[in-house]
């Protein structure tokens, strides 16, 4: 009804104020009570996955995220950030290299102009041990998109596990000086030990699930 609407509005924009505010538990709050009466908006499930990932908070945030691609299968950065929460590092209950693949593969099925899946592809060859479908599927990407810091992040990497030095060294100078250039919080790294924090790299139903319980 409209009077509930109105609440969830109202709501929700509290909980986005309270999160640029730096109250993100606050906001964590908000965001349940606005989904108490909008079980199903995708973006506010969204946020609440996103704020719960700052705190550390992966399986809450990996349930926000579940229920949002299951009511919107076709929500890309849903399946994005499921990929993500999936890849080793963190919370290791829920790391799955074989989910994360399906999710980024999802995520790419849906969004085929983005690079950033095909990416994380090549990160769960390399994670997997298979460094030839990793080269393979990141010399893809460099392909289209030579500027890529994740992408020549994995590249160097693979270089390196080959014995390449030289090359290892070219293309992480490369990634380094487009870091910069972009700023830090566009050059993402990923590694074995750390990949989700980016530091080091080696059918519906008509309720929501109480992912905040």
């Amino acid at each position: 009804d409209l009077a509930s609407k109105r609440q969830f509005f109202a709501t929700r924009d509290e909980a986005a104020r309270a999160g640029l505010a730096g109250d993100r538990e606050r906001a964590i709050e908000l965001y349940q009570q606005a989904l108490a009466l909008w079980p199903a908006h995708a973006d506010c499930l969204y946020y609440l996955g996103n704020t719960c990932m700052e705190l550390g908070q992966e399986r809450r945030a990996l349930a926000a995220f579940e229920w949002e691609v299951a009511v919107h299968p076709d929500s890309s950065s849903a399946w994005m950030q499921i990929g993500v929460l999936r890849l080793p590092g963190g919370d290791g209950a829920i790391d799955d290299l074989a989910r994360a693949e399906t999710a980024f593969r999802t995520n790419h099925e849906l969004n085929r102009e983005e690079s950033g899946p095909v990416v994380k592809l090549g990160l769960v060859a390399l994670l997997r041990g298979d460094l030839e479908q990793a080269k393979r599927t990141i010399d893809d990407v460099l392909v289209l998109d030579p500027r890529s810091v994740e992408a020549l992040y994995i590249a160097g990497r693979l270089a390196w596990l080959g014995g390449d030095e030289a090359s290892a060294t070219e293309l992480l100078e490369r990634a380094r000086a487009i870091a910069q250039e972009k700023g830090p919080a566009l050059a993402p790294a990923t590694s074995e030990g750390d990949t989700k924090s980016g530091r080091a790299l080696v059918a519906t139903s008509a309720r929501a699930p109480l992912f905040w319980e």
